[in-house]
């Protein structure tokens, strides 16, 4: 077994157990992220508002495509999300402006960035600090209620689809030139 499928085992003992298995992953190619891409089924990308957010996609993007070149060819885009947002800057509205026009599922579709955005509070890492979830320390707070809108986004799509993976979900390739 290559080191980069050692996840696909594992996880295939758990699929009938979970709805959804999600795997969090480091925002660069490292053995444990290249694994999930081999074993997962779609990603997600997360983005900052940060000078570096555009490489990192496109590096994240070069990387999810090279894993559907070795091996996980049905490895589908579900989404994009811009999180730690303050939308009262001028980096997070071109940021999130570049997701919306950069990622569509095909020519003159609709944009697979999610509609929520995750804004930028510090219960996040206080709670991360607490070793705790949102959902355990702040139940009400808006940044909370964000996670739940775009929990519901992700389940639709994932409704939609109805276990069909698609063969080309986003348009990867035009974003390596952002």
């Amino acid at each position: 077994m290559m080191p980069q499928d050692v996840l696909k085992r594992p996880l295939e003992t758990l699929r009938a157990n979970y709805d959804y298995i999600f795997l969090d992953t480091a925002p660069n190619a490292t053995l444990p992220t290249l694994a999930a891409y081999m074993s997962a089924d779609f990603f997600i990308l997360s983005a900052m508002p940060d000078p570096f957010a555009i490489a990192g996609l496109n590096d994240a993007v070069r990387d999810i495509m090279d894993a559907r070149a070795s091996g996980n060819p049905g490895l589908g885009l579900l989404g994009v999300v811009v999180s730690g947002v303050d939308k009262r800057t001028s980096l997070a509205n071109s940021l999130s402006e570049f997701v919306e026009t950069s990622f569509r599922a095909g020519a003159n579709t609709e944009s697979v960035k999610f509609k929520t955005s995750i804004g930028r509070s510090t219960v996040i890492p206080q709670t991360q600090k607490a070793g705790k979830t949102l959902f355990e320390t702040h139940s009400t707070h808006k940044v909370t209620d964000e996670y739940r809108s775009l929990a519901a986004e992700i389940e639709e799509r994932l409704q939609a689809i109805d276990g069909a993976v698609p063969a080309n979900p986003g348009n990867e390739k035009g974003v390596v030139n952002g």
